[in-house]
């Protein structure tokens, strides 16, 4: 067990020993213990406390040495003339300070110090209701409690500093069963061997106002706080710089966890570089989560095994995971390139997911497994990891209302969002921008169902590969009212679908460039409608406006697939691989194939498709309107 607290009184003895001058509020100024009521004086505290009147006030003065336990109620407040400060220290195995369970304790202006104990080295407090105000519990050292212990009863902090404490839990303070407030606080640079390096709260009430979480470092868990099955809320405080093997700034277990105008900044973990959440609520009112670092997933927030994540008013920006474990236990797989290289689409569009299942650093922002996500109103933005730059849900869903997914950057797949499974709702006017990924720049979105509306999906990119926008497998899809533009990708830059179903209601897929295949939607084995929506101003080698391959494509209720571009072949609509495509009361117009006479301007029909047109002109396309000419009537 270390045992650092003893250290202030070794150096101490050190240096009157030698004969050095030793600091000022030590050396000049002996303890000095007086009864405020009766004007008597004491050698030791506990001679004072033993000889007081309940609702006595002791004065403090120097530093007194000594072991006291308090079993009345008291104020015991500290004397401070000039740097001198009121000490109450320990030089030998003991708490500092024991507040029994009938106690109702006020301590003020004092320096609390030197214990070491196996419960709450500068206090142990059993109970009681213990404040401290203007107060410093520092160098102390215990198993539970290295700065205070308090189980049941209550503590409050006020303008009080808890800080280079040691302990196995809760190196800082350790509340269990009780109720934990601090205003105009700082809990900082504690360090345990486990977990809780600021705040260990178990099946507790703590409640953080004005406080600085700093510097707090745990070996296992919650850096700056541990909560097991506790509540915590943080108003307008801080949590920076703390780290931990899961939670950096706060792990929760089986606990609601709320922060309303707070920060969490600068924290580090292997997963959930700030917050870490399991089998709870985690609730984000006006408050920001910032430059958090995870080496796994979750740089900013962690949460997995139920419960829920619900962010109003927040900002989570610049947090990174960085996934260091990636590729530990990989098969070898084939590349994209060399996928692309061998055959079929369906084989090149799935192989990239064979590899990253073998790879962490799912999240930048937010990571969530088997948990219901709400953002409302909020920014996710400058996000960075290896799948899911900005958010990775998996086996959950996802709600976003009125927020906004922003420049967040993946080294593999998913520069916004990576969803697998369950529900995935984008609403509100909220907008996914400029995000940007090897494969897949905007939504990467696997096995669930996809709904958006009144929402904008635009300049994402890919670097290599499918969907700048979305890239979509085995997903039923719905999207109204909304607008996919000015997205990037080698294939299907507005929209990539394998074996999806999409149906798009009043929209507009815009300005979206493909290097290859699919200006604005590329549909592989899968099932695309469009009603009164555009396809418009979109270009690709093949397929400027749509590619369908292998798929079934229909334009219905003034439809219209316009202004599009094909470098080779296809200007408005390239079909192949049996793909099906009927028109009714739709339109194909001036589209442009610049691959000289029999491109294919408007329609160009590969091999094996089927075209059928009802009330649906397809006119005014260069070089021609269809190729074969037979296939329009």
């Amino acid at each position: 067990m270390n045992r650092r607290w003893l250290s202030p009184v070794i150096a101490l003895l050190a240096l009157l020993a030698l004969g050095a001058a030793a600091p000022a509020a030590l050396a000049i100024t002996p303890c000095d213990i007086t009864n405020a009521r009766t004007h008597l004086h004491y050698e030791t505290l506990q001679e004072a406390v033993d000889e007081a009147k309940a609702t006595d006030t002791i004065q403090v003065k120097g530093v007194c040495p000594g072991k006291t336990t308090i079993a009345k109620s008291l104020t015991i407040a500290g004397i401070n003339t000039g740097v001198a400060k009121a000490v109450l220290q320990t030089a030998s195995e003991g708490s500092v300070l024991r507040i029994d369970e009938s106690a109702v304790v006020a301590i003020n202006g004092l320096v609390i110090t030197g214990g070491g104990n196996e419960y709450g080295g500068g206090i142990d407090n059993e109970g009681g209701t213990l404040t401290l105000a203007n107060s410093e519990v520092t160098n102390n050292g215990a198993e539970y409690g290295g700065g205070i212990y308090s189980v049941g009863g209550s503590l409050a902090l006020r303008s009080t500093v808890v800080n280079r404490n040691d302990g196995e839990e809760g190196a800082g303070i350790y509340v269990v069963l009780g109720r934990l407030t601090a205003f105009a606080s700082k809990i900082t640079a504690n360090g345990t061997a486990f977990t809780g390096g600021g705040i260990y709260s178990r099946y507790a009430t703590v409640l953080l106002n004005s406080t600085e979480i700093s510097n707090d470092n745990a070996f296992d868990a919650g850096g700056g706080i541990y909560n097991d099955e506790g509540s915590v809320t943080l108003t307008a405080s801080t949590l920076r710089e703390d780290s931990a093997g899961g939670g950096g700034g706060i792990y929760s277990e089986q606990g609601p966890v709320k922060l309303t105008g707070s920060t969490v900044r600068h924290n580090e973990a292997e997963d959930g570089g700030g917050i870490l959440e399991r089998e709870g609520t985690l609730a984000l009112n006006s408050s920001l989560v910032t430059e958090n670092t995870a080496a796994d997933s979750g740089g900013g927030l962690y949460a997995e095994q139920g419960g829920t994540v619900a962010v109003n008013g927040s900002s989570i920006t610049r947090n990174n995971a960085e996934g260091e474990h990636c590729g530990e236990g990989a098969a070898p797989q084939l590349s994209r390139h060399q996928a692309r290289a061998q055959g079929s689409a369906r084989v090149r569009s799935t192989v990239h997911r064979a590899n990253l299942r073998f790879c962490l650093g799912g999240g930048g922002g937010i990571y969530g497994n088997a948990v219901a996500i709400m953002l409302k109103n909020s920014l996710v933005n400058e996000n960075g990891a290896v799948e899911g730059g900005g958010v990775f849900a998996e086996a959950g869903s996802l709600a976003l209302t009125g927020s906004e997914v922003a420049r967040n950057r993946a080294s593999e797949a998913a520069g916004a969002i990576f969803a697998k499974g369950g529900k995935l709702t984008i609403s509100g006017a909220s907008l996914i921008s400029a995000n940007a990924a090897t494969y897949v720049g905007g939504i990467d979105f696997m096995d669930g169902t996809l709904s958006v509306s009144a929402s904008s999906v635009i300049a994402n990119a890919t670097k290599f590969e499918e969907g700048g926008g979305f890239y979509l497998s085995d997903v039923s899809a719905t999207l109204a009212s909304s607008s996919v533009r000015a997205n990037r990708a080698r294939d299907g830059a507005g929209i990539y679908a394998h074996e999806s179903s999409v149906a798009l209601d009043n929209s507009t897929v815009s300005g979206n460039r493909a290097e290859d295949e699919g200006g604005a939607i590329f549909g592989d084995e899968s099932s695309v409608v469009l009603n009164g929506s555009t396809v418009s101003a979109n270009s690709a080698e093949e397929g400027g406006g749509i590619y369908a391959g292998g798929f079934s494509l229909a334009l219905n209720a003034g439809s219209s697939v316009r202004g599009n571009l094909a470098r080779y072949r296809g200007g408005g609509i390239f079909i192949v691989d049996a793909g099906l495509v009927s028109l009714s009361n739709s339109s194909v117009t001036a589209n442009v194939s610049e691959g000289g006479s029999k491109s294919g301007g408007g329609i160009y029909e590969e091999s094996g498709g089927l075209l059928t047109l009802s009330f649906s002109p397809v006119g005014s396309n260069k070089p021609e309107n269809c190729q074969p000419a037979e296939i329009c009537p």
